[in-house]
């Protein structure tokens, strides 16, 4: 499909400009986490979705709005969950933010589709250099 598409050019823009900031092992081991979270956070979704359409006395399942990718190193678990999932903020949290971190938005700001209602591709991404033991804080 086109949004394959869309990361394989992002990766290979920066496979080919930033030959360091994408490492094999670090890609594979990524992208299995990725499948992982991915189908874990799809059904999750159908699931709000058939409950808030559904009329039940039941308590309604809490929406997601936000994911923490927490002591995110690289960060591009955080980029690829950002890009699948739009409609969600996604903060990914390190105690600093690595090149390769903007070498993966700048891939994915050149060869990918922004979501609707976005003015460029990955707006719902942020970076918070700080301890995640710190988060609760603030």
């Amino acid at each position: 499909g086109s949004c394959r598409d869309e990361v394989i050019g992002a990766l290979r823009h920066v496979w080919t400009e930033h030959p360091k900031s994408l490492r094999i092992k670090e890609l594979f081991e990524t992208l299995e986490v990725y499948k992982l979270l991915e189908r874990q956070l799809s059904q999750l979704m159908r699931s709000e979705r058939t409950a808030a359409n559904a009329s039940s006395s039941s308590s309604p399942l809490p929406v997601i709005t936000k994911i923490y990718d927490l002591a995110c190193g690289h960060g591009l678990l955080g980029v690829l969950l950002a890009y699948r999932f739009a409609s969600i903020k996604v903060v990914c949290v390190d105690l600093k933010q690595r090149p390769c971190f903007d070498h993966y938005l700048e891939g994915f700001r050149l060869h990918a589709k922004s979501a609707e209602g976005e003015s460029v591709p990955l707006s719902n991404l942020h970076f918070e250099e700080r301890d995640f033991a710190t988060l609760a804080d603030g």
